[in-house]
């Protein structure tokens, strides 16, 4: 992208050495823009979707609605604030604005996925297959590839920051990444637990 350049500037410029090796392809295609309205719109759309395919289904269709979108958002409100306090407490390099906007765009991605998804989660509800088991794999599947995909983001913001493949960083975001999956987990099971 035409802005990655500007945007790595003051990512680089925490290390401001010129003999910092080029960035890898990989690393240029981490886009640190934060996310547009239409984007973020599109992803929470996403989400809406896909716990709304599941809901069709549903004796109670807004409790599952409900527990769909507050375990995913959930935990990114819960868990987010603690990345962006134990990382460069930790000593690490990446600012907390380009975390946040890579966090952002996590939540864009998961929704985008989400409704990639939905046509499909439609389709087994109006089949009559048992939507407990088709909601919890689809939800199963959504969070891990959305945890994937935000760890390796991660990794490459961290990366460019420091100007190079770096690993150092590694054991804090996947540790934060676990967290956040348990979290998700927890507050889906504590909203069917206390069901009316």
């Amino acid at each position: 992208m035409d802005a990655a350049p500007a945007l790595d500037a003051p990512l680089r410029a925490a290390t401001a050495d010129p003999a910092l090796p080029p960035l890898t392809p990989e690393l240029r295609r981490v886009d640190l823009r934060a996310p547009s309205p239409r984007e973020a719109l599109v992803g929470l759309g996403g989400l809406l979707a896909l716990g709304a395919a599941f809901a069709l289904g549903a004796p109670r269709p807004s409790f599952q609605l409900g527990g769909f979108l507050v375990s995913i958002l959930g935990a990114m409100v819960f868990t987010g604030p603690t990345l962006i306090v134990l990382h460069p407490a930790w000593g690490h390099t990446a600012p907390a604005d380009a975390l946040l906007r890579t966090l952002s765009w996590s939540l864009v991605r998961t929704g985008r996925l989400a409704l990639a998804l939905s046509p499909l989660a439609l389709l087994f509800v109006a089949a009559g297959t048992t939507l407990r088991v088709v909601f919890m794999t689809t939800w199963l599947g959504v969070a891990a590839l959305g945890s994937w995909s935000t760890f390796r983001a991660l990794v490459a913001v961290e990366c460019r920051a420091v100007g190079r493949d770096t690993w150092s960083a590694t054991p804090l975001f996947l540790g934060w990444t676990a967290l956040t999956a348990l979290v998700a987990l927890v507050l889906l099971g504590s909203w069917y637990k206390v069901a009316p």
